[in-house]
């Protein structure tokens, strides 16, 4: 076992760190993964290790994604400067109020060396739920602005999903009131040119807005927030959608713009609500996947398996999928943050240019 004056330390090191793993892992994750980080292990005191971590899975198969984990561990375990820049944040306390003390650079480096806490979707046992609760970070020391950066991710279908139905409903409604049966197919192309203008938006606010550089404390806080918390901590689940109060605006901005755009080219109305309903099922389906990516592992699927079935089931497909994109969404965090930008299509990125090579 770990001794009692290692765990005041705040970490483990490696070569002491496999029992303290072993008592973990059925804590961590209900279906028996863990993380280990890059030469230190998350322990007792929350959150002093930093490093990247591997997610382990007990049985047979590997997580898609894993070798680039893997690869950033051994990376950042030769960084010995980020100790330094690492010190001048205290995981046991508020971060936010603390991050005046980074500069832009440092910054830059702190919030790209990721620490992997316990969050887990899995269902585990109360005490187990109690324990990882323990394990993850807190921004702000009022209770209130904590609460406002935790957001369930089923907050996000079920608030903007009926918006999105009810807009498009009413989008068909008027076109097929106006152009009688070419109304529907007309709102079926709009809802679809809505997905794809999602997809470009999401790629544009992923690279230009949420990686843009920082200096002041105000533009480095406002980033931690928006996005710098998710590559400081990608798998603490309470943080992996987008919360609504800030969401809120974005999304009338979307409207508002479709309806501009209307008045411009003289389209109608009901035109640019279908196209907002397809950006805003876009924008659904990116935050789920996101979240799903981040909460659990996708293997690659059994070859042996689809070999004797010959074609393989859309279960199957989907499994293989998944693992693709979260695959490509793994190397943009543990192998260069400046490519991958694209979430649900990963198409944009080699429109881009911005494709990792090796994904």
């Amino acid at each position: 076992m770990v001794s009692k004056d290692e765990h005041s330390k705040g970490y483990t090191s490696r070569a002491h760190a496999a029992p303290l793993i072993e008592e973990k892992q059925q804590a961590l994750d209900g279906s028996g993964s863990f993380y280990k980080s890059a030469g230190v292990f998350l322990s007792e005191q929350p959150l002093k290790a930093r490093g990247i971590a591997q997610t382990k899975r007990s049985g047979s198969g590997s997580g898609a994604g894993d070798h680039l984990v893997e690869r950033a561990a051994r990376t950042h375990q030769q960084n010995n400067s980020m100790h330094n820049i690492n010190a001048l944040v205290d995981m046991r306390l508020p971060i936010v109020p603390q991050l005046s003390s980074l500069s832009g650079t440092q910054y830059r480096k702190w919030v790209h060396s990721p620490v992997m806490t316990s969050s887990s979707s899995s269902s585990t046992s109360s005490s187990s739920n109690k324990n990882i609760k323990q394990q993850l970070p807190k921004f702000f020391t009022s209770a209130l602005l904590e609460s406002i950066t935790q957001t369930p991710w089923y907050v996000v279908p079920a608030l903007w999903t009926p918006i999105a139905l009810v807009t498009l409903g009413s989008s068909v409604s008027a076109l097929a009131t106006n152009f009688g049966v070419l109304g529907p197919p007309i709102a079926i192309v709009s809802l679809i040119l809505g997905v794809a203008v999602w997809w470009v938006a999401e790629y544009i606010i992923h690279r230009f807005a949420f990686h843009v550089d920082v200096s002041s404390q105000l533009a480095i806080k406002t980033h931690f927030l928006l996005h710098g918390c998710h590559h400081k901590f990608p798998m603490d689940t309470r943080r992996l959608v987008f919360p609504p109060l800030p969401a809120a605006p974005v999304v009338y901005a979307f409207f508002t713009a479709y309806r501009a755009v209307a008045r411009v080219t003289a389209a109608p109305d009901a035109v640019a609500d279908a196209c907002f309903a397809g950006s805003l099922l876009g924008y659904v389906a990116y935050d789920c996947l996101h979240f799903l990516m981040h909460s659990r592992r996708h293997g690659g699927g059994s070859s042996t398996a689809t070999t004797r079935n010959n074609i393989a089931s859309p279960v199957s497909w989907a499994h293989r999928w998944l693992a693709s994109v979260r695959r490509s969404h793994m190397a943009h965090h543990f192998h260069s943050h400046d490519h991958n930008f694209g979430i649900s299509n990963g198409y944009v990125d080699r429109v881009f240019g911005t494709k990792a090579s090796d994904c």
